[in-house]
């Protein structure tokens, strides 16, 4: 802790030739002063704070490299009170630390100094934070390859959680949504997404305007662009971002009532584009907590039916011990899941998929496409039996369209024979789900 004196006479001459002093020294004495704050003692200084403060900002201003970081380490130190932190903006320390994170530099530390003197504005205060560093932040997000991209990326979550109004004035929350679809911040996604997920559910849900941004974030599953390498990394980070909001109800809701939602989803799977639909159904597989689909096997075969018989008989166990008879809140918020997911038309899209396959270029993946279409497709018939409403599972088990194609004389004969098969294997794959649950209703008695 500073405590500041009166100014002596000629102490801004003096502070003028700051830089006139041996950068040695200098750095010494700065260090030592960090030292002191770090250890928490009680430091007289016979100069007045806006004097201190002006010798700190010129110290930062000029080289060498090595004194302004350390200058940067001393104001972040001192970043504890609000007198000092509004003298710094009030000499305009601010944009000293803005020409810091500029670009890249050969002297990393420097910027590191900076950014955390940044980082230690917005713990103690964020209403102090001027516009002019949020602005730095959110243009190092759209340079991924700087290497304090991530780092900015990090500080401006923690600011629109503190301050939404600035960082939503200042393009943060636009950079945050940006960097959700960006490969190069794979890694910090589940945050970003819980981030849009606090304003949502806060009173400051006025700063995210869900109808646009939800849309920005299923843009990239109505675009291809062949030229682009991460392609495929853009499809999968987009449905990781709707995975993650429907694992809560505020994603739900905000999905449910989005004008596209998971008709994106439904729509995809009409793309002629066999890689993202098996993302599209992994996807739909890990949001219902479906075992997933294990490629290069039958599922409607006897050694198939025998694991399935396994699985849901350790289930039911693993479901009753963990209730204890009570009401499974899981199970609630998976039908409400599933209702939203058969509201958007999942259905039918599963079957146009099962059904109507590429039949231009007979891709390898169409086959596994094919399978994990007309296993999902019972799934979602024996969820919807087991967790919906009597009225509601009669129209979803009729599966119209599914006898349309396979019955109607004027369809493509080979359309007719894919819907034709995909009624066998839901068929079979029924007996399977049924003689499976029955096997599991007993073991869990005898247990």
């Amino acid at each position: 802790m500073l405590v500041f004196g009166p100014a002596p006479s000629g102490v801004f001459k003096f502070a003028e030739r700051i830089n006139d002093f041996d950068p040695r020294e200098v750095l010494e004495a700065l260090n030592q002063l960090c030292d002191l704050c770090a250890k928490g003692e009680k430091i007289g200084i016979s100069v007045s704070q806006d004097v201190f403060v002006y010798i700190l900002r010129a110290v930062a201003a000029e080289p060498p490299a090595t004194c302004r970081a350390a200058a940067f380490r001393a104001m972040r130190h001192l970043a504890v009170d609000g007198g000092f932190i509004d003298e710094c903006l009030r000499q305009h320390v601010h944009l000293v630390i803005v020409k810091a994170l500029e670009g890249s530099k050969p002297d990393e530390m420097e910027r590191v100094q900076a950014l955390m003197l940044v980082k230690a504005i917005a713990d103690f205060d964020c209403k102090r934070m001027p516009p002019d560093l949020v602005h730095v932040l959110v243009s190092l997000t759209y340079t991924p390859a700087d290497p304090f991209a991530k780092e900015a990326l990090t500080v401006i979550a923690q600011i629109t959680l503190l301050n939404p109004r600035l960082s939503s004035t200042c393009g943060g929350v636009k950079a945050i949504i940006d960097a959700i679809l960006e490969p190069a911040f794979s890694n910090l996604q589940g945050a970003l997404v819980q981030t849009l997920l606090v304003l949502l559910t806060e009173s400051d849900r006025r700063y995210v305007h869900s109808e646009h941004d939800i849309a920005l974030l299923l843009a990239p599953l109505a675009n291809f662009n062949p030229k682009d390498p991460a392609q495929n990394n853009r499809w999968a980070l987009s449905l990781r971002a709707v995975i993650t909001m429907l694992k809560s109800w505020t994603g739900l809701i905000c999905l449910a009532s989005h004008s596209q939602g998971l008709r994106a989803w439904v729509n995809a799977l009409r793309l002629p584009f066999p890689q993202l639909h098996l993302l599209v159904l992994d996807a739909v597989f890990t949001i219902l907590r479906l075992p997933p689909d294990s490629d290069g096997q039958n599922p409607f075969s006897l050694v198939h039916q025998q694991k399935m018989r396994w699985q849901a008989s350790d289930a039911k166990a693993n479901n009753s011990a963990a209730t204890g008879g009570r009401l499974d809140l899981v199970r609630c918020f998976t039908a409400a899941v599933l209702a939203v997911l058969l509201d958007s038309g999942m259905i039918e899209g599963l079957v146009d998929l099962g059904s109507k396959r590429l039949q231009s270029a007979d891709s390898p993946n169409d086959e596994d496409v094919a399978r994990k279409a007309t296993v999902l497709l019972g799934e979602l018939l024996f969820l919807s039996n087991q967790l919906m409403p009597p009225a509601h599972c009669e129209r979803i088990q009729a599966l119209p369209m599914l006898l349309e194609y396979a019955a109607s004389p004027t369809l493509d004969p080979r359309t007719r024979a894919l819907a034709s098969s995909m009624v066998t294997n839901l068929h079979q794959y029924h007996q399977l789900k049924t003689a499976s649950a029955a096997a599991g209703s007993a073991a869990q008695g005898k247990r």
